[in-house]
Parts: structure tokens; C-alpha cells; sequence
């Protein structure tokens, strides 16, 4: 029991660690390069199962604390490693520190399942339900130590995990130094991150060497938050993670404001209700309160974003308190559809606020910009109200046109039709010029759109299109017929297709792969074939038979790559549902991983001989899986209105049966694996962490090009996969 209770705490350590990475990484550098060195991470695992194939001294058993002890140092080293890397311009250095702990957990793993291989559906329990324990605290823990301080943490448990599993004096002496290295950062921070020298070029380096100051810095589960003073009495700003820069509106000396391009939406407007999404420091807040808006509701994902602004009152003017001002801390789209209140002005300001900065974010996610989602802004608004995008630069505006047309184009509008309700205007003042969309219900008539056109110009912006009045190309050939939308997309170097929930990447502008997936596609390619000539020669010289190597690699094959394809629908599915984003995570992994382990478990006291396996689970497994996509779309549009706890609780119930039946076919498998040949359970977990790597490359791709049915649908092929080999090669006979 020790042993088991070593190995929960062990992968509990582990999982947050991939977490708590995730949150580090997204200070130090943009989404894409996260993507690739997590998953360099991941394969970390591989090759410390792979490596105890190759070397007999590792195996062992006696020296299991040590491959654990060797882990929590592989962190610490980490800990001290990475943010020096992320001053350099070198991913292979990056990549190599993130790798080194994952080898150590590779082997650690591997090891303790091969010494307990009869128990191994026990051990897959424990390992799975550990795991699932880390994704629900590394919540709680994130939010009250810095990634740095939570990973120094981690290591002083993966040394107490040593301890547990077999007591051993070198590991008692390493444990009081890894806790005195977390308490000693933790109150003196000599280990820290320096945002001024990034490789990463973020926005918030260019305000510090402007002689900027950062003058509070807290960090959550969601983001880290830097609260700067810019030089030349500019307005504080606020930094998510050294980027998302949103400014904060103070109380006196803020005339200047008035020549953002955002007032001019709501003064178009004159709105009583306001709904914002994504307000930030406050400043889409305070337009509204300049035009007298009686009822403005205010979202902001970030708490800390609307902690710092109510902690700084003096300066911003209480502005989150105003009697006016509703303040939800929420996703905003998913908070406006537990809303049946009806809007005059629905606002979204940029997320992101330079060009460099955008293409950072393109292979990320975003359900604000969505064709569904502007069809949510469009119920909540009343049967006048106005829609206003502050975007980011052409590219954007386009692309937020073509969601307006393919959503008005859907009501029975054509294009000419479609563009009647927009007008599009440009403050050339900012770098890049801005762009400004404002969208009305109902069409904007030519004595409208010439008034406000004549007011836009006296202030000093351009008018790219005003219906009746002003079409600049393209738009002029589709107000004259001679062509649509759809044929300015078809011709265009960009992807300007307008994005939807199933394909929600409103950033990415590329046609077809991404350059930054090609180098991890090719890489891909040669693990593929490395690991194919391996087994190769693992049966060429293996002194014992090698029987059913193909079956049991394919088997393990299916799995990993099924397992995370499945899980990215999972995540991705339930996300607009919970709302909070990193909340959605959490809970998604955790319910998967505690229910395979809870399915392994269960299906070991059912059938203690592997032998006896039913395939029926797998066939089970898999209709489960296409059943739930259909019905999650109706159950979440029928149950959005639910307090988050209970969100929770129908994401948690509905995905239950499927993480119980995919945790049982590989907890089998390894007691299978076992009985074939003594090295097949190290093998089994080096196949299947490859695989699991390519499945979440694979299912990147797929949801780039083709949308996220396309994901799941490739989970489904890769568990009838496994279903048909584990028939003909009777795996489970």
C-alpha cells in the first residue's frame, strides 16, 4: 500500500508540474512555442521507458527513490534553467531542460510497474486517480504561489514520494533541503523571472525600456499580472503574462482619452445598458460612464485584472465600484448566455493589442470570435442595439467582417444586404492603425451613415466603409454585385473564412498547415520511423521470443494517440460550458483520469485474469464517445444557466462513463504485455507516450484544418484500432 500510495502521489506531482509548467511558459514565451516544448516534455516519458529497455541498470527496483529523487532535482534544475533560457534565443536549450525531469518520470514509472507487473491494473489505478488529485489541486496551488515557488514545491514532494516508497537515509537528509529551498524563495524570491530580456519580444518590454516600472505583480492559476507605471505620465497599464496590455483610465488628467477610437462606438451608440467583454484595466468601462450608460456589466476573465484596478482607486477612480458598473469575473461569452437581459451596446475591445503580438496567438483557441458566438451577441441584442469591435489590424477586420456576413447570410441576408448593417472606420493615430467595426441590428440608413462619417472625419478618423456612402476595395465590388465575400476570401493569400466553434481560431491566417507545426510534423515523421526500426531490432535481439510485438505495439499505438485525441475534444467541448477557462481544464483532465483509474479498478476485481478481457468494452467505448458529441451540443445549450458548481457537475457526470471505460483497455494491456515478454511493459509505455505526443500534434492539425469533429473522429478510427487488433491478434482472448 505504500507503494501504491507513493506512485498517486508521484503522478500527482507529475501532472501538476505539467500544469504549473503550462502557467510558467506562458509568461516566458507565446502559445505556439508552449505547445511545442510540452510536448517535447510528454516524450520525456518515452524516453525514460525506452531508456529502461536499453539499460539493465536501471531496472533494479532497489533504486526506484532515486529515479524519483532524480525527477525532483531535474525540477529544481528547471526551476533555475528556464528562465535563464527564456533569455535566450534557443528552444533546444529550452526543450532539453524541459525533457530532463519527464525522463526521470519516465523511468520512475516504468520501473515501479515492471517490479509490481501482476498488479499492474492496481498500479494504473493508483496512477491514474494520483493524476487526477494533482489537476484538481495544482488549481489551488497556482493561485497561491508562483509557478517558480509551486515547482520547488513539487520537488520537495517528489522527494517525500522516495521516502514513501522505500525509506532510505540519503533521501530523509534531501528532503529538509528541498523544503528550505522552497520556504527560502518563497519569502526572498533569489530565484526569479526577468520580463525586461525575454527572446519572446512581449509588449511589456518595450514600456520597461522606456523607463516604464512595474509596481505590483500577482500571479493566479490563470495568468501573471503586472501592474506598469509607463514613462511620460502615460496611463498605468496592466500586463497579462507580458502581453494583453490594457490600459487603466485615470480619474484626473484624462481628457487625452477621448481620441480613442473606442469612445466613438458608444457615443454612436448612446447606450443605457452596456454589456464588455474583456474589460480589463477599466477603459471600456469608462467610455460607457462618459455617455452616461446607466447599467453597464463588465467581464473580465483575469480576477487579479479587476482586484488591482479596485486596489488602486485613488488613481483609476474607483471606477470597478461605480453604482453604474457591474464587474463579473467569467468568460464573457459564456457569462452573456446565462444573461436574458437585452443589451443596447455589446463592446469587445482587443485582446491583444499589437500585430507582432496577434501572430503569437494563432494557433490558440478563441470562442469570442466565432460565428456562433457573434450569433449570441445578436440574441442579446435589443431590436436597436449595436455590436462594436475594437480590432487590431486588417487581417482582423476582415476576418470579424466575414463572421458579420456568413452570421447575417444565415438570417436570409445576401452580402449587400449583410454589409448595410456594419461601418468600418480607422484611427490612423496608433500604430498599427485601428480598426473599428460597428454593427447595428437594423440597417444604417444614408442620412445615418453620412452623419456619422462627417463626425468620424472631424475627429480625425477614416472611414473605410459607410454604407451608401464610402466602399473601399473589396468591399465596392461586392456593393455593386459583381462579386461576394466568398470570392474575396477564395482569392486572398489569408484565410479570411469566417470561424466557428468547431474551427475557432480567429487568429491563425495561414492557409492550410501552419509553418510553425512543420518543423514538430517532420520531427514527428523520423520518431515514427526511429521508433519502427527500434522495435526492429529489439526483436532481431532479444534473447527470448518476441511474440505478438506488432498486435501489442499497434494496440499501445491506438491507445496513447486515442486517449489524447479524445481528451482535446473533451476539453475543448466543455470549455464555453464552465467558462472559466483554466477551470474547464482542470476539471475535464481531472474527471478523465480519476475515472480511468477508477475503471481500471473496477474491471480488475471483475476480471482478475487479462485474459478474460471483452472486447465489448472497447465497442462500448466507442459508440459512447459519438453519442455524447451529439447530445453534449443540446445538454449545454439547455443547462448554460446553471451556477458554475453545477456546470461542473454535469461536465463531471456527462464524461464520467467515458474516462471509466478508455481507463480500462491499457491497464490490461500491460498485464498482457507482461506475460509475453519481460520488456514489453517498458515498451508499452514508450509506444504509448509517443503516441500520445503525435495524437496531440495530430489533433492540433486536424482542428487547424479541418475543425474539431475532424479530432474526434480520429479518436474514434484510433479505438476501433485497437478494438480490431486486440480481436485478430487476441490480446484480450
Amino acid at each position: 500500500m505504500r507503494q501504491y500510495i507513493s506512485l498517486a502521489l508521484f503522478s500527482a506531482s507529475s501532472l501538476a508540474l505539467e500544469v504549473t509548467l503550462t502557467r510558467l511558459l506562458s509568461t516566458l514565451y507565446y502559445p505556439p512555442f508552449i505547445f511545442v516544448v510540452l510536448s517535447l516534455a510528454i516524450f520525456g516519458i518515452a524516453i525514460g521507458a525506452a531508456w529502461v529497455v536499453i539499460e539493465e541498470f536501471l531496472r533494479d527496483d532497489q533504486r526506484i527513490p532515486f529515479w524519483m529523487v532524480a525527477s525532483a532535482v531535474a525540477v529544481v534544475i528547471q526551476v533555475i534553467g528556464l528562465p535563464f533560457s527564456a533569455t535566450l534565443d534557443s528552444p533546444i536549450v529550452t526543450g532539453l531542460l524541459l525533457v530532463l525531469p519527464y525522463v526521470g518520470i519516465g523511468v520512475t514509472i516504468t520501473c515501479i510497474f515492471r517490479a509490481l507487473s501482476s498488479q499492474s491494473q492496481t498500479l494504473y489505478a493508483y496512477d491514474l486517480v494520483g493524476a487526477g488529485v494533482g489537476a484538481v489541486l495544482v488549481i489551488p496551488l497556482l493561485n497561491f504561489l508562483s509557478p517558480l515557488n509551486a515547482m520547488l514545491l513539487i520537488a520537495s514532494i517528489m522527494c517525500l514520494t522516495a521516502y514513501l516508497y522505500q525509506a532510505n537515509k540519503l533521501v530523509a537528509v534531501l528532503i529538509p533541503i528541498a523544503i528550505i529551498l522552497f520556504v527560502g524563495n518563497s519569502f526572498t524570491n533569489f530565484i526569479t523571472l526577468d520580463l525586461l530580456n525575454l527572446s519572446a519580444e512581449k509588449p511589456i518590454q518595450a514600456t520597461l525600456r522606456e523607463g516604464g516600472e512595474i509596481i505590483d505583480t500577482r500571479w493566479n492559476a490563470f495568468a501573471r499580472t503586472d501592474l506598469v507605471v509607463p514613462a511620460g505620465n502615460q496611463p498605468w497599464r496592466l500586463y497579462v503574462d507580458g502581453a494583453a496590455a490594457s490600459v487603466i483610465p485615470p480619474a484626473e488628467n484624462n481628457q487625452f482619452l477621448r481620441q480613442d477610437i473606442g469612445l466613438f462606438a458608444f457615443a454612436t451608440a448612446q447606450p443605457d445598458d452596456v454589456f464588455i467583454i474583456g474589460s480589463g484595466g477599466g477603459l471600456d468601462v469608462w467610455f460607457g460612464l462618459q455617455v452616461g450608460a446607466s447599467n453597464i456589466t463588465a467581464v473580465e476573465v483575469n480576477p487579479e485584472s479587476v482586484a488591482i484596478v479596485q486596489d488602486i482607486q485613488r488613481y483609476s477612480g474607483d471606477i470597478y465600484d461605480n453604482p453604474s458598473v457591474t464587474v463579473l469575473v467569467d468568460e464573457g461569452r459564456s457569462a452573456l448566455r446565462r444573461e436574458d437581459t437585452l443589451y443596447d451596446l455589446i463592446y469587445l475591445s482587443q485582446v491583444v493589442t499589437l500585430s507582432a503580438e496577434r501572430s503569437g496567438y494563432a494557433l490558440t483557441e478563441n470562442a469570442v470570435f466565432t460565428v456562433e458566438a457573434f450569433d449570441d451577441y445578436w440574441q442579446h441584442l435589443d431590436d436597436d442595439g449595436y455590436l462594436a469591435l475594437k480590432l487590431y489590424d486588417e487581417q482582423t477586420l476582415s476576418r470579424s467582417l466575414s463572421i458579420i456576413i456568413e452570421l447575417l447570410n444565415q438570417q436570409g441576408l445576401d452580402d449587400r444586404e449583410a454589409l448595410r448593417h456594419t461601418i468600418t472606420l480607422l484611427s490612423p493615430t496608433t500604430t498599427p492603425p485601428t480598426p473599428m467595426l460597428i454593427v447595428r441590428k437594423t440597417p444604417f440608413t444614408e442620412e445615418e451613415s453620412l452623419s456619422i462619417g462627417t463626425t468620424a472625419q472631424q475627429l480625425g478618423f477614416v472611414s473605410l466603409y459607410l454604407p451608401f456612402i464610402q466602399a473601399d476595395p473589396p468591399l465596392d465590388m461586392i456593393v455593386s454585385g459583381q462579386s461576394t465575400f466568398d470570392d474575396v476570401i477564395a482569392v486572398s493569400n489569408l484565410d479570411l473564412s469566417a470561424p466557428t466553434d468547431n474551427r475557432p481560431f480567429f487568429y491563425q491566417f495561414e492557409k492550410g498547415i501552419p509553418r510553425n507545426l512543420n518543423p514538430l510534423l517532420i520531427a514527428s515523421a523520423i520518431v515514427v520511423v526511429v521508433l519502427v526500426l527500434g522495435l526492429a531490432f529489439f526483436a532481431h535481439q532479444s534473447t527470448e521470443p518476441t511474440p505478438k510485438l506488432p498486435s501489442m505495439s499497434l494496440y499501445f499505438a491506438g491507445l496513447g494517440a486515442g486517449f489524447i485525441l479524445i481528451e482535446l475534444v473533451l476539453i475543448q467541448a466543455t470549455g464555453l460550458f464552465i467558462g472559466h477557462p483554466t477551470l474547464a481544464i482542470t476539471t475535464t483532465l481531472a474527471v478523465v483520469l480519476i475515472g480511468g483509474g477508477l475503471g481500471s479498478a473496477w474491471y480488475h476485481q471483475q476480471n482478475p485474469n487479462p485474459q478474460q478481457m471483452q472486447w465489448i468494452f472497447l465497442a462500448i467505448l466507442v459508440a459512447l464517445i459519438a453519442v455524447w458529441q451529439i447530445l453534449w451540443i443540446f445538454l449545454s445549450d439547455a443547462l448554460i444557466g446553471l451556477p458554475t458548481i453545477f456546470r461542473i457537475s454535469v461536465v463531471a457526470l456527462s464524461i464520467f462513463p467515458i474516462a471509466f471505460l478508455m481507463g480500462i483497455p491499457f491497464a490490461v494491456g500491460l498485464r498482457i504485455a507482461d506475460q509475453l515478454h519481460p520488456h514489453y511493459v517498458a515498451l508499452a509505455w514508450t509506444i504509448n507516450g509517443i503516441f500520445t505526443v503525435l495524437g496531440t500534434i495530430l489533433g492540433v492539425v486536424l482542428a487547424l484544418l479541418f475543425g474539431y469533429y475532424a479530432v474526434i473522429v480520429a479518436g474514434v478510427i484510433c479505438y476501433l484500432l485497437v478494438l480490431i487488433v486486440s480481436r485478430r491478434f487476441q490480446l484480450t482472448a
